[in-house]
C-alpha cells in the first residue's frame, strides 16, 4: 500500500534544531545558476537520488528482492548522485567478528555504483549509527549523522533523517544520545562478542519498532522543516525516517519560495525523491517503473507549481 498524501502530504518532528555537524559538498557538474536562465534547459545536472529507510535486516526474506529492486531503479533514473538518507540497515551493529549477509550485499551494490561513476552520501539515522567505519571503507567518505547540504542546479539543499526533528521523552532523549557515543558501542561489542551484538539488537527491533506512520512524527517534522527553511540556510529540504512520502510547497509559511520533500520508505512503500531538470519529484517504484506521486518546480514559489 502507498502511503501518501500528494503534494500536501505530511511527515516530520517538531522542536528547535539542536547545533550539529553540518558538511557541504558540491555536485559534480555544471552548477546551472551560472547560466542564464533561458539557456538552462540545454544543460542537464546530475540526477539526484534520495532513498531513506529501507531498514535491511528487518525482513530476511525480502530484503535481497528490495535490494534488486533499488538497484534497478536507480538504473532506470540514470542517477549519478545517491544519497542513502538512514536507516539503511536496521539493527546493524558494527562488528570485527561478523558482517552479515544483507550488509555485505548493499556493500556490493554501493560499489557497483562507485564502479559507474556514481557519487554516494550517506546519512545515517536512529537505527543505523554503529557501522560508521564498515560504510566509510565502502563509499571512501565519512558517514554523516546529522545535516548534509548539497547545491543543485542554484538551490540549496537540506537534507537529514528526520530522527532529531520531533520532541522526544527524556529517556528517549538521553538514550540516543548515550547511543551515539562511540564508546558506548565498543563496550557493548566487547559484552556481546562472537555475533551476540547483533542478535540482541535485531531481536530488539523486530520486537518494538513499529513502522507505521504516526501523525505525532509526521506533524512534527512538517514543524521542524517550516523551522529550518525559515533559517534562510536551504531552499529545500528533504527528510526520512516518517515512513510516509510527501511533497509540500511551504513557500506561503516560510515568507520565501521553500518546499519540503519526504522520501518515505523503500522499505513497504518503495519509495523516493528524485530532483533533476528543473523538478523535484516523489516516486514509487512499481512493477519496474517509476510513478510520480507528486512533483514542484525546484525553485517553487508563488505561481510556480
Amino acid at each position: 500500500m502507498v502511503r501518501n498524501g500528494g503534494p500536501g502530504a505530511t511527515g516530520i518532528h517538531g522542536g528547535s534544531p539542536s547545533v550539529s555537524p553540518v558538511y557541504s559538498h558540491a555536485v559534480p557538474g555544471r552548477d546551472a545558476a551560472a547560466v542564464p536562465a533561458a539557456f538552462r534547459p540545454f544543460f542537464s545536472a546530475p540526477v539526484l537520488f534520495v532513498v531513506s529507510d529501507l531498514h535491511l535486516g528487518k525482513s530476511p526474506d525480502t530484503d535481497a528482492e528490495r535490494l534488486r529492486a533499488l538497484e534497478a531503479c536507480i538504473a532506470s533514473e540514470e542517477a549519478s548522485v545517491v544519497v542513502f538518507l538512514g536507516d539503511v540497515f536496521d539493527a546493524f551493529i558494527e562488528s570485527r567478528a561478523r558482517v552479515p549477509a544483507i550488509v555485505d550485499a548493499w556493500g556490493q551494490l554501493a560499489g557497483r555504483l562507485l564502479a559507474q561513476g556514481c557519487t554516494i552520501h550517506y546519512v545515517m539515522g536512529n537505527h543505523d549509527r554503529w557501522h560508521r567505519s564498515y560504510v566509510s571503507g565502502i563509499i571512501g567518505q565519512a558517514p554523516i549523522r546529522h545535516v548534509l547540504h548539497l547545491d543543485r542546479e542554484g538551490v540549496r539543499l537540506h537534507l537529514e533523517h528526520g530522527d532529531r526533528g520531533h520532541q522526544h521523552n527524556a529517556v528517549t532523549r538521553f538514550g540516543r544520545w548515550l547511543s551515539d557515543l562511540r564508546w558506548i558501542h565498543r563496550l557493548y561489542t566487547r559484552m556481546l562478542p562472537f555475533g551476540g551484538a547483533q542478535k540482541l539488537a535485531a531481536a530488539v527491533s523486530r520486537r518494538f519498532a513499529s513502522f507505521e506512520p504516526d501523525a505525532h512524527i509526521i506533524g512534527g517534522l512538517q514543524a521542524y522543516a517550516r523551522q529550518t527553511l525559515r533559517t534562510g540556510t536551504a531552499s529545500g529540504i528533504i527528510l526520512g525516517h516518517c515512513h510516509q512520502m510527501g511533497l509540500q510547497d511551504l513557500s506561503a509559511q516560510t515568507g520565501r519560495a521553500s518546499w519540503y520533500a519526504n522520501s518515505g520508505d523503500w522499505y513497504a512503500d518503495r519509495s523516493y525523491v528524485l530532483i533533476g531538470q528543473g523538478q523535484v519529484r516523489v516516486c514509487s517504484w512499481r512493477e519496474g517503473r517509476r510513478e510520480t506521486v507528486a512533483s514542484l518546480p525546484l525553485d517553487a514559489g508563488p505561481g510556480k507549481v
